[in-house]
């Protein structure tokens, strides 16, 4: 996938607290990716036998054909070692991209 350049919009910054308990009435918070890919993330909350489960739900929309489609069900920890990823590559490509790497 490649993109037209560096994002210049700050993210959404009405994504709930870490600690604040899931709100399943809340809409999930996403963002358009420069491919035109819609990437959700909505915290959600699974019941069963040894239940609840807190869950963060990773939805990437399909391409502009929409010949693909994606998602993920992470628990707290699992999201928080994809940001930590994320944020490290980020950080990786500006670095590279500024020609200090």
């Amino acid at each position: 996938m490649t993109t037209a350049g560096p994002q210049r919009e700050p993210l959404p910054r009405d994504t709930a607290p870490v600690d604040a308990p899931p709100d399943p009435g809340r809409a999930p918070a996403s963002l358009v990716t420069a491919c035109g890919r819609r990437i959700s993330v909505a915290a959600l909350c699974l019941g069963g036998a040894g239940g609840p489960f807190p869950r963060i739900a990773l939805d990437v929309g399909p391409e502009r054909d929409g010949a693909s489609r994606a998602w993920a069900g992470l628990s707290p920890q699992e999201a928080r070692s994809l940001a930590f990823l994320l944020l490290e590559q980020a950080a990786g490509a500006e670095h590279r991209a500024a020609g200090r790497g």
